[in-house]
């Protein structure tokens, strides 16, 4: 029989486990770039993290309708004011981008600078300069801030309000990161091949340049007088402020590479198992007894121009397999769809992706939809045409899960046979395979980059500090010893030089020193 008094204890113990809970939950402010795949990756974080007790806040454009992302799942919100209300339209520049990139005239520097990087500064800008939720925000005590890696005008707020600054990032950035310097020349991704030379120097010259960044991608002069009394050349040297990194890479599906204690792996952030489908869906894939494809490439390519069309279609026709393509136009004069393809406005990617009849996923390479293709083991055939695209595609034939082609001038005999080497050489999915049991072996990134924000909200964030952190960016790509050691190198060569000569002058005229000391001697 249980005493009364063994009743008390367990009811005290159990109080204060709650208490010791509720006093370790922290409160966590997110800086995201408000578009639909950064919105995954950092709404996939602030839902582990909030599972385990913590607040997290998010702040967003009085005029965005909560994403999906973030809708139900317990965030909390600040909204900053903003005038123009085209500016946060998601569709609109999705259609922008569209047009673009199918145009003769592409160009994706210009694109950069011209439509990408303007909205960017425009979003930072507001968010800068609303003193009342900047108040707010300040008056909540957050414990971290975790914020978006891309464009580094997100780190000046909680700069600004001494908010500890992890940084969530697609990129990696080797200088920022303190990665052990030669490392840095890895080539993964930059082209089909790893480590030629020339790839290795173009990694090297990457490096060295990584300071200019910000002021390439961003309208730096908007933001440097933002922050009064504060000497800072750039905003690279704001980001130097994070105290950890979040990086949406891993050593799987990426190259292995060391990292620091402040750099973390978190690459795959939202992989997940599927769930069932609909029923008219479920029908159509089953019955598929060639295999189902599916094809998307993302919201700012879910419609394409007629020859584009025409050639996806034409190769689709010759194929038993059956094909299932995210398209927003679905009905377009002289376009005909075969039997064999369903055309969708939205598809249940990540759960087509998991069904058992999908034997390849067409994709433009975007990194939330090439990780659910790695996470469910289905190869890949990449059409990349912005951003990291190129370099997720060239990661994936690197590592044998699949191949590439180019959206511009691609054929559609090219595209048959690409399909068919996919479908027939087992090389492809042996490969991914294995790598997908490799990485769901692991703790799963969301896991993973939750648990180490809690663990610098509960204990700081010092261990997490290299003494590499306080080094001059010359003295972290070793400059100081490289120079050095040429000192030293062309002394001793200088010495040499002159041992040298004068062991060759004993040599080839033994007599002049004796000649010297018989004149001295008369």
């Amino acid at each position: 029989m249980v005493s009364r008094k063994s009743f008390t204890a367990q009811g005290v113990i159990l109080l204060l486990l709650l208490v010791a809970h509720v006093s370790s939950a922290g409160k966590v402010l997110v800086l995201s770039m408000q578009m639909s795949g950064h919105l995954t990756e950092f709404g996939a974080v602030g839902e582990e993290l909030i599972r385990m007790g913590h607040e997290v806040h998010v702040v967003l454009d009085e005029n965005l309708r909560t994403p999906y992302q973030l809708r139900d799942k317990g965030f909390k919100f600040f909204r900053y004011r903003s005038p123009d209300k085209d500016r946060v339209s998601t569709s609109k520049f999705d259609s922008l981008f569209s047009e673009q990139i199918v145009s003769e005239s592409w160009d994706e520097w210009k694109f950069l600078h011209t439509v990408y990087r303007p909205r960017i500064t425009y979003d930072c800008n507001l968010t800068l300069h609303d003193e009342v939720m900047i108040e707010a925000i300040r008056k909540e005590k957050f414990d971290v801030a975790l914020v978006e890696g891309l464009f580094f005008c997100y780190h000046l707020l909680p700069y600004r309000l001494g908010i500890p600054i992890i940084t969530l990032s697609t990129a990696l950035y080797p200088g920022l990161t303190r990665l052990y310097p030669p490392f840095t020349v890895i080539s993964c991704g930059i082209t089909k091949e790893t480590n030629t030379i020339w790839n290795r120097i173009n990694m090297l010259i990457t490096a060295y340049n990584e300071e200019d960044f910000a002021a390439q991608t961003l309208h730096e002069s908007v933001f440097l007088d933002y922050l009064p009394g504060r000497h800072v050349k750039n905003l690279y040297e704001i980001a130097l402020e994070t105290k950890l990194w979040l990086i949406c890479l891993d050593n799987i599906l990426d190259c292995p590479r060391p990292a620091m204690p402040n750099l973390k792996w978190v690459g795959g952030l939202d992989v997940r198992p599927a769930k069932p489908l609909e029923a008219d869906l479920e029908k159509f894939v089953s019955d598929a007894k060639e295999g189902v494809i599916i094809v998307s490439f993302g919201s700012m390519l879910s419609t394409l121009p007629k020859k584009y069309l025409d050639k996806f279609l034409a190769a689709f026709k010759q194929l038993p397999q059956k094909v299932v393509w995210r398209l927003s136009a679905i009905a377009q004069d002289g376009v005909t769809f075969p039997p064999n393809v369903k055309p969708m406005m939205w598809l249940p990617q990540n759960d087509l992706l998991g069904h058992k009849n999908t034997k390849l996923f067409i994709t433009h390479s975007g990194n939330n939809g090439q990780w659910e293709g790695f996470y469910h083991g289905v190869p890949m055939l990449g059409f990349p045409t912005f951003g990291d695209q190129g370099y997720n595609t060239n990661r994936i034939i690197q590592k044998g899960f699949g191949l590439g082609l180019n959206l511009r001038d691609f054929t559609t005999d090219e595209l048959v046979e690409n399909i068919q080497e996919l479908l027939t050489n087992q090389t492809y999915q042996q490969n991914i395979r294995k790598a997908t049991q490799l990485f769901r072996n692991q703790p799963h990134p969301r896991k993973v980059a939750a648990g180490y924000v809690d663990e610098a909200i509960r204990f700081g964030t010092d261990h997490f500090q290299s003494p590499a952190s306080d080094l001059h960016y010359a003295q972290y790509l070793m400059l100081d010893i490289y120079a050095l050691v040429t000192a030293v190198l062309l002394f001793i060569v200088f010495l040499l030089k002159k041992l040298v000569r004068a062991l060759l002058r004993c040599v080839l005229n033994p007599s002049a020193g004796t000649h010297k000391s018989d004149k001295k001697t008369q």
